[in-house]
């Protein structure tokens, strides 16, 4: 009889950290008691806001919520563009390893 192989797939580490930057970004803080309050977002703070008031509170609610992941060392470079009632953040993460341009749409 032939024996079944098990195939894992592991997932590199810049990878792991670029799904964990979705999730976080994804998650809103303090809403959801399976997470700890350190995990998570805080959009809420300035959705509905001013154009610049939102830019101005972004890259820090954005920085606060990734740092919060140990392998996250910087977030920065964030560049915004409005459309409409939403704002498209680019913006970079360094990592232990390296970097990567992300985006977020708010």
């Amino acid at each position: 009889s032939k024996c079944g192989t098990i195939l894992l797939n592991f997932i590199n580490d810049e990878t792991a950290i670029k799904q964990s930057v979705g999730l976080i970004l994804a998650t809103e803080r303090f809403r959801h008691l399976i997470f700890s309050f350190n995990y998570g977002s805080e959009f809420s703070k300035v959705i509905g806001k001013d154009y610049s008031n939102a830019v101005a509170n972004l890259p820090t609610l954005i920085s606060e919520a990734l740092l919060s992941d140990s392998r996250i060392k910087d977030v920065k470079n964030f560049n915004f563009k409005k459309d409409q009632n939403t704002i498209h953040v680019d913006f970079t993460v360094v990592h232990d390893n390296g970097s990567f341009s992300t985006n977020i749409t708010i």
